[in-house]
């Protein structure tokens, strides 16, 4: 999947961010032991060093036990002013005695201490989970739940802003939940599309908070694992072969039913439905006459999916054009499979890996998109080909140009191929 830059910073600019801000947070703790110097005795400006030594030997030997290290707290716009007037607020107070400027400096600081404070606490103790559709096909767009749970007793949680980290999908999926009460939950749901069939596993869920005065963005990793199982794609009808694209194959039985197409006149037969009455062979043979119809059903055949890959030696360009052929190749099988469906026809899917009967109402096909969804086209082995006895006249095969001598004998109206 192609990474995208657009909106991003270069990755020059990237690199040389975390040394920047390591630069200016030595500077201000350097800062901070000076004016400690020259204002106070040396004793503060040691027991200053020793704190931070203490808190930075903490901080990671926390980190690098249990996980890596990640991205906590950012400051925003109005953060950064509000840091730099302190700093300024303070210098200006030590340079001058003056009591006023103190008292500002202490708004400051408790402001941006009470900010801290109330985003972390907003932030625990919180849980997130997703419920993903339970059959999902890929390139169609679905609707994933998303349920945030406030698992503290008396406290609330506000502005609370969900970011799925979906790096399958392609993007980061964000949903906003403004409150969140003490003991209890809230849904929302975002769109999400998956442009290929495989199995998807999910991780991590990132939860970022502003609350309350918007000085910083602080965030949260709550690891929330969902595994998706995402079905092939399916292509328009008319894109098929014409002998499934019309309803060729299809029959009438000569037994009665509930069918579209008229079978003979009977005499009516308490039960039967009285829309189905001839109302003018009623009126000529002075007894009420109904018209019968026939039961549809189609005739069952069967889709070979030819699993074979080629050995030919590929470059990179070839091997992506071959990935690609694969995985139209397996969206072809089915997109045959669920027009059958829809026409009630019964089938048997084939491939050298697994035979899988789907009935004509449908049972049978879950476990077939199943399949189909992590099949992995494999070397031609001799001793591992596709049982014969499954393999009709009404036969649709499916495969690459490159191994379609290797498939089944069918007229040529009967294969597809990227």
């Amino acid at each position: 999947m192609s990474a995208h830059t657009n909106g991003k910073a270069s990755p020059s600019i990237q690199a040389a961010s975390p040394l920047l801000w390591r630069l200016l947070i030595t500077g201000f703790h350097l800062c901070t032991v000076g004016l400690l110097l020259l204002v106070l005795t040396p004793m503060y400006a040691g027991l200053y060093l020793t704190g931070l030594m203490g808190f930075m030997a903490v901080r990671k030997v926390r980190l690098s036990s249990r996980y890596p290290r990640a991205e906590r707290l950012k400051f925003t716009r109005d953060g950064k002013y509000i840091v730099g007037i302190s700093i300024g607020v303070g210098l200006a107070a030590i340079n001058t005695g003056n009591n006023l400027l103190y008292l500002l400096l202490g708004m400051l600081l408790a402001l941006i201490i009470t900010s801290g404070v109330l985003s972390e606490i907003s932030l625990k103790k919180l849980a997130i989970e997703r419920s993903f559709p339970l059959h999902i096909f890929a390139k169609q767009p679905v609707l994933v739940a998303v349920t945030l749970k406030n698992k503290k007793r008396l406290i609330p949680s506000f502005s609370i802003q969900m970011n799925d980290l979906l790096n399958e999908v392609g993007r980061t999926k964000r949903c906003f939940f403004l409150k969140a009460a003490a003991q209890s939950q809230q849904t929302t749901g975002y769109r999400a599309e998956f442009s290929k069939r495989g199995q998807y596993v999910f991780d991590t869920v990132s939860l970022v908070t502003r609350f309350p005065f918007a000085f910083f963005v602080k965030k949260r990793r709550v690891k929330n694992q969902v595994s998706v199982l995402v079905y092939p794609a399916i292509h328009p009808f008319d894109n098929l072969p014409p002998a499934l694209a019309s309803r060729q194959g299809d029959q009438t039985s000569i037994r009665m039913g509930t069918g579209r197409e008229f079978n003979a006149l009977a005499e009516y037969k308490p039960g039967q439905n009285s829309r189905d009455i001839h109302w003018r062979r009623s009126a000529a043979a002075d007894r009420l006459i109904v018209r019968e119809y026939g039961d549809e059903v189609g005739i069952t055949h069967s889709i070979y999916l030819n699993d074979i890959l080629p050995v030919k030696a590929r470059d990179e360009d070839e091997q992506e054009r071959l990935s690609a052929d694969i995985e139209l190749c397996v969206e072809y099988a089915c997109s045959l499979i669920m027009r059958a469906i829809d026409h009630q026809q019964g089938l048997t899917v084939i491939t050298r890996q697994g035979v899988w009967p789907i009935q004509s109402d449908g049972t049978g096909l879950y476990p077939c998109l199943a399949a189909l969804a992590v099949i992995d086209f494999l070397p031609f082995d001799s001793d591992n080909e596709a049982p014969s006895e499954h393999i009709s006249s009404a036969c649709y095969v499916v495969s690459l140009r490159e191994t379609l001598h290797l498939a089944p004998e069918v007229p040529a109206e009967q294969t597809v191929t990227p």
